[in-house]
């Protein structure tokens, strides 16, 4: 039986070393053969990839092989919603078929244009596979996520930073570290549920496994070409005036609310308690404006 085996391992040894056995192992380039697009669902708009709404991996192979493994491919690489769980890789945006883990190289067949760091990137043997998400919370799931969503701005080249840690080994992470840069606009502070915070301790993870701070900004010149939000400082004075008009400060897309942090009144012998749709607090009290609060009449403006 020793003998049996011995020679069963050396018959294996002896198939690796002739070349019968092969892996599928990809370089990663800039100017690969191939390219692999990964998306977060239709458009890329159900998620990020790294930051951001969609991801190329362009990658060679070695001759005389056939597939590339998936896994290799995306190593390191988390889509992430902010709510669900990812689980695996599929085909088409309706997440109903996964990706096989190793890829057959003549699916990458199709060419098209991929915008990297907003300039336009050809490609052709490529193919385009789609972040699948369950419906189970990010929550008890012992793994931390920190987001700093960068809103139009940028750190290190990145729209949006995720970080991942278990929850027993997470370590506050100090944000002086990170300063977002906007053309046009000056950097304020990291928002967390409508308050400046300078780091992220394991406190803020009591709830949920998730965490997202907001950088804010104020824009550095008044344009009144767009959306407009006037600010009333009520008997106070903000920058130098009683009512300030203001362009809105939006994010990266449509979906993003402009933040009422920057803007703080000053009255001599009152404490600012924040932004009220009526002078004598009785409306409705915003720490944030969304721009689709405008759609519901003509004008384009409006006052706090």
């Amino acid at each position: 039986m020793k003998l049996k085996t011995a020679l069963l391992m050396l018959l294996v040894t002896l198939l690796s070393l002739s070349g019968i056995v092969t892996a599928n192992a990809a370089t990663i380039k800039d100017d690969g053969k191939y390219t692999l697009i990964l998306q977060c669902g239709l458009n890329g708009l159900d998620g990020k990839i790294d930051g951001d709404y969609s991801k190329m991996i362009k990658f060679d192979v070695a001759d005389g092989d056939t597939t590339v493994s998936l896994s290799e491919l995306t190593a390191g690489i988390l889509p992430f919603n902010g709510r669900t769980q990812f689980v695996y890789w599929a085909t088409d945006w309706t997440g109903e078929t996964k990706v096989a883990e190793n890829i057959p190289l003549s699916d990458f067949n199709s060419e098209g244009t991929f915008y990297l760091e907003r300039e336009p990137v050809e490609y052709t043997n490529g193919l385009t596979i789609y972040a699948t998400f369950s419906e189970e919370p990010l929550k008890g799931t012992g793994t931390y996520y920190l987001t700093l969503d960068c809103l139009g701005g940028e750190v290190n080249g990145k729209y949006e930073i995720t970080m991942t840690s278990s929850s027993s080994e997470y370590q506050t992470v100090d944000l002086t570290k990170y300063t977002p840069v906007r053309e046009g606009y000056t950097f304020v502070g990291w928002d967390l549920d409508g308050k400046y915070v300078t780091s992220v301790p394991a406190d803020c993870f009591k709830e949920k496994d998730v965490v997202k701070v907001l950088a804010t900004y104020t824009k550095n010149t008044f344009d009144n070409d767009g959306i407009v939000l006037t600010l009333n400082a009520n008997g106070g004075q903000l920058n130098g005036k009683e009512s300030n008009t203001y362009d809105y400060v939006g994010g990266r897309d449509s979906g993003a609310s402009m933040s009422l942090l920057p803007y703080v009144p000053v009255r001599e012998g009152y404490t600012f308690n924040g932004w009220n749709t009526k002078k004598d607090g009785s409306g409705d009290n915003y720490k944030y404006v969304y721009w689709r609060i405008w759609d519901n009449n003509e004008e384009t403006n409006k006052e706090f």
